[in-house]
């Protein structure tokens, strides 16, 4: 199996998390892996993510298919979150049930 790096600039004050591509349908993921988007439809994706949300204190990072990495900066109470992995959340339960909790969930 070949590894991959994701390589891109890390400060104090920054954390970073897996951002994972999923398609949602009548409010339930219906994929966690986006339909395994491929990595091209993906990179589009993430720039225009970045275009609407990215500022100097958020940056996505493309990665491959499905998988990328999102940057925060100035948010360390962020690591405090409760996350749910995407595959726990698969189909079973409609995604505000499934949001991030706790300190530093919301932005």
């Amino acid at each position: 199996m070949k590894l991959r790096a994701w390589v891109f600039p890390l400060s104090e004050g920054e954390i970073v998390f897996r951002c994972n591509l999923v398609t949602v349908r009548y409010r339930r993921m219906w994929s966690y892996s986006c339909g395994l988007i491929s990595t091209g439809e993906a990179r589009v994706l993430i720039a225009s993510l970045n275009e609407k949300l990215g500022n100097d204190n958020l940056h996505f990072y493309p990665g491959v298919s499905y998988r990328h990495i999102c940057k925060i900066r100035g948010r360390e109470d962020t690591l405090l979150t409760n996350c749910t992995p995407p595959r726990m959340i698969f189909r079973t339960r409609l995604l505000p049930d499934s949001f991030p909790e706790g300190q530093g969930a919301t932005c």
